[in-house]
């Protein structure tokens, strides 16, 4: 039996290069007047699909 180690290398976040953005910039941007900068919400987007959204258990609440 032949057992194989891979080394598993976590690749960290880094936000979209100008030349990402201005492919992505034509699918999501409509023109629209914006409270938030859409390149700072794809950023945060692809950054929660990589590194997923880590939570505890909720908390209940204590009566008395």
């Amino acid at each position: 039996m032949v057992v194989v180690k891979l080394k598993f290398n976590r690749v960290q976040f880094t936000e979209l290069i100008n030349l990402h953005w201005e492919i992505i910039k034509k699918f999501v941007d409509n023109g629209r007047k914006r409270k938030h900068d859409l390149r700072a919400v794809v950023n945060a987007i692809f950054k929660l699909n990589r590194t997923g959204c880590q939570f505890g258990p909720p908390m209940r609440a204590q009566s008395g």
